[in-house]
């Protein structure tokens, strides 16, 4: 998951810690975690923190997908920005 350069790690790590442990606690096909593993890349625009869990064979799309969900309803609950690419053009005429 990403969130903006603006945003608290550690408020953004422990909403994700909170959101592996409901998923943890009603999803029976995961084996392991989830486990939130904190800070894996700075890209151009976001910061990612990465979580990763062990599935049943052929859950792991439905569960991938299922955390993304909760993870995004937790951020915007939250007030953490997901980032996206802005573009500002500045018109010299005006």
């Amino acid at each position: 998951m990403s969130i903006s350069y603006e945003e608290d790690i550690d408020r953004a790590l422990k909403v994700l810690e909170d959101v592996s442990l409901e998923i943890k606690n009603t999803e029976k096909a995961i084996l392991e975690g989830p486990t939130v593993l904190g800070v894996s890349k700075l890209g151009e625009y976001d910061i990612v923190l990465t979580v990763v869990a062990k599935t049943e064979p052929m859950e792991q799309w439905r569960i991938e997908r299922t955390i993304r969900k909760k993870v995004v309803e937790a951020f915007r609950e939250e007030n953490i920005d997901i980032p996206y690419p802005k573009r500002i053009v500045l018109n010299e005429n005006s």
